[in-house]
């Protein structure tokens, strides 16, 4: 998928591919846990040079089969969630 888009500064075209959204049943897939909300963090990479790049951390989502009250049901859960109901 290609995205045209102006440059500010001279109106020139730029050309930008992206990657597609990946989606399931027409929703689109974030690494977010549905327990407890923990989503996606952002900052900066620092290289030796003290150049910084913006970067993201992910939360590690799993797809899990979770029983709340007697009903089964296919959640996206953080490491840390399916840790702790693991336990109880």
């Amino acid at each position: 998928m290609v995205y045209y888009a102006r440059c500010a500064g001279d109106g020139s075209l730029l050309h930008r591919r992206l990657a597609p959204v990946t989606t399931q049943k027409g929703v689109s897939t974030v690494a977010k846990c549905e327990m407890c909300g923990k989503g996606p963090q952002f900052g900066h990479n620092i290289s030796h040079s003290n150049v910084r790049t913006k970067r993201q951390w992910r939360p590690n989502v799993q797809k899990a089969t979770v029983v709340i009250d007697g009903v089964q049901k296919k959640m996206s859960i953080c490491a840390k969630c399916l840790k702790t109901l693991n336990k109880a």
